[in-house]
């Protein structure tokens, strides 16, 4: 990532453009594109969102995505090679960051529990309202 981050930093510093502005036309955050530009692989989503990315970045630039796209994975291939011969896991299989701080999908037993705890809840509210109206039915017939 770190020489495609650096081509995209230099088409943005050769058009005067600043990373707020590139943000606001592409609708990227800026934290992103700080390290998209840093080459900061472990600070950036999934692939799969990376490669859009870096798509509309290059877009908006009025850079070759494709040839962007093309070098990302150049490095990305060279990057898992060297974590292989390091014995580390390869970055498409190691899980996401995102995924450790999201709490329903941390434990979903304790998830599956509060569902159903507040719906047997709802369940009991939804049957003594009906029982409160046909008792009132009832007094008043």
């Amino acid at each position: 990532m770190k020489r495609t981050g650096e081509r995209l930093k230099a088409s943005r510093e050769e058009q005067k453009l600043t990373i707020s502005e590139v943000s606001l036309s592409t609708k990227i955050n800026p934290r992103v594109l700080q390290a998209m530009e840093a080459g900061q692989l472990e600070k950036l989503p999934a692939i799969s969102f990376l490669r859009g990315f870096i798509r509309t970045y290059a877009s908006f630039l009025k850079l070759d995505g494709n040839e962007l796209l093309e070098l990302f994975s150049e490095e990305l291939e060279e990057k898992k090679q060297s974590l292989e011969e390091d014995g580390a896991e390869t970055p498409e299989e190691a899980p996401a960051p995102w995924h450790q701080s999201v709490p329903l999908l941390k434990d979903s037993s304790v998830t599956s529990r509060s569902l159903a705890a507040g719906g047997v809840v709802l369940l009991i509210i939804v049957i003594l309202g009906i029982k409160n109206l046909v008792d009132k039915y009832e007094r008043e017939g």
